[in-house]
């Protein structure tokens, strides 16, 4: 985390921006929180629903150390009852293999990571950088609109939301400005 260089001071909208993402995530690594690290890499970075990463398992998972590919959320799992795929990012591989290898196993989060813990994280970031504001739901928007900025590929995202085109593009479209997607997926 120390070799990421972003703009922690300023602000450029009202919302939340890439940088606050990056701090949450190395505050996870900092705290050992890697369930909640994981939970927010999978919603960041793939589009899963944070309580959707309490019904998935580590041992379910393609090898993310040196496979491509996708990730199916079945019907017992997703909160819309539609099976979806998410696609793997390099930018989410990248986080995801900074876990230590003995803890990937077993339940990707758990309630209390995703709620008490990612609750206390935010707590500390917002004290390190007081313009800190990254909600529980923002992870998986900023995926959204990034996703869309970067790739403009309304099919796979919509696998991947499991949301309409229609309201992908009402809600996600032109929100990133100033090639912030570039920031987000490297």
């Amino acid at each position: 985390c120390e070799g990421i260089k972003i703009n922690t001071v300023t602000k450029i909208s009202k919302g939340y921006e890439a940088w606050e993402l990056y701090v949450f995530l190395c505050e996870c690594i900092e705290q050992k929180q890697w369930k909640t690290m994981t939970a927010f890499v999978f919603t960041a970075f793939f589009g899963l629903r944070l309580n959707e990463s309490t019904g998935l398992f580590w041992e379910d998972m393609p090898d993310i150390d040196n496979v491509d590919g996708a990730i199916n959320v079945e019907v017992e799992v997703a909160k819309t009852k539609r099976r979806r795929t998410l696609y793997i990012s390099g930018a989410g591989k990248s986080w995801l293999r900074l876990i230590p290898q003995e803890l990937r196993k077993g339940k990707l989060a758990i309630r209390q990571s995703i709620q008490w813990h990612a609750c206390q994280i935010r707590k500390i970031c917002k004290s390190k950088y007081p313009n800190f504001t990254l909600g529980t739901n923002q992870a998986r928007q900023a995926f959204a609109a990034n996703h869309f900025a970067k790739y403009g590929d309304i099919q796979k995202l919509k696998l991947a939301m499991g949301n309409s085109a229609a309201v992908i593009e009402t809600n996600y479209n032109g929100l990133v400005k100033d090639n912030e997607e570039e920031i987000y997926w490297r």
